[in-house]
């Protein structure tokens, strides 16, 4: 029987899994980086993560988008 498809959890699969520790500084960099208070943008990453982690979004430009206009940008 020949193959067509493989599914797998890229959750940890592939790449090694993040805490917020790690993640946290990143968000706050990228709140400065659009001047959106850090709390605004961080709530407006935690809104998007199901459409984000279901694949929703067409590219990373577009998810940002969506995070900066939902943080007020």
């Amino acid at each position: 029987m020949a193959y067509r498809a493989v599914i797998f959890d890229l959750f940890g699969t592939l790449v090694k899994g993040f805490n917020r520790q790690d993640y946290d500084p990143v968000i706050a960099r990228m709140a400065e980086t659009f001047d959106i208070p850090c709390q605004d943008f961080w709530d407006s990453v935690a809104e998007t993560y199901p459409a984000r982690s279901l694949g929703h979004y067409d590219s990373f430009e577009a998810n940002l988008t969506d995070m900066c206009v939902r943080a007020g940008q």
